[in-house]
């Protein structure tokens, strides 16, 4: 998979691991955190922020979303827009839309959320979360190497999937604690990202403030998502 940017317009195409929520082809660090209900968890009616392509222009703001298996559709408030679903990592959910217009005709534009599931439903948002065992950890961030492990013997690695292959390379993790919870920082330096563990849950604090103000959030139907859209 050449994974697009979370906004970046690309003529790239991406399968991932597993659209079904399973272990997939997933390496075996990453397999034993699958969720077996993601899939189910993800279905049905939402509000989130997508920022939709338009031609050579995006669209920032807010959309009804409604997921039903491998596919979906958006309502950016004015029209729907079909867009293909998928699982392609234990903690990331992609959106592929279709270009139909402009120098990037026949392309695809990829909406990346990461998410975790908590007590059964699905906690997403951009910014950097993930699952742990222990010491032993999975965690996905924004960016081209999206994935990251860790296991029990402090090693980590980040991954990238190309043509569904996936490939890992050595990086830089470390546990720490601060004001008594455990702190897993992936990376160094200025493109580090740090992750506070919630039991067996690992947010940033990007991840845990949207999740808090409900940027994604579960509708009861795609016409109530649509009518909870802010107003123009």
């Amino acid at each position: 998979m050449w994974k697009c940017g979370l906004v970046l317009i690309a003529a790239c195409s991406s399968k991932g691991g597993s659209t079904g929520g399973g272990g997939g082809n997933f390496p075996p660090e990453m397999a034993g955190f699958v969720a077996a209900n993601a899939l189910d968890a993800w279905q049905g009616a939402w509000t989130t922020r997508m920022n939709l392509a338009d031609t050579i222009k995006f669209t920032d703001g807010v959309v009804a979303l409604d997921i039903k298996g491998d596919g979906a559709k958006a309502f950016d408030g004015k029209q729907e827009i079909p867009l293909g679903f998928e699982l392609d990592s234990p903690c990331t959910a992609t959106f592929k839309q279709p270009i139909t217009e402009g120098a990037m005709k026949g392309g695809t534009s990829s909406h990346t959320k990461q998410f975790v599931i908590k007590d059964g439903k699905v906690l997403a948002a951009e910014g950097s979360a993930g699952m742990r065992k222990g010491k032993v950890a999975v965690v996905c961030t924004i960016g081209m190497e999206t994935v990251h492990t860790i296991d029990d013997k402090g090693a980590c690695k980040s991954w990238n999937n190309t043509f569904d292959r996936w490939s890992g390379k050595d990086e830089k993790c470390a546990w720490s604690s601060e004001g008594g919870k455990d702190v897993l920082t992936v990376g160094d330096g200025n493109w580090s990202h740090k992750l506070v563990a919630d039991g067996d849950l690992l947010m940033d604090e990007q991840f845990s403030e949207q999740v808090k103000r409900g940027v994604h959030t579960k509708q009861a139907s795609f016409e109530a998502a649509k009518a909870a859209l802010p107003k123009p």
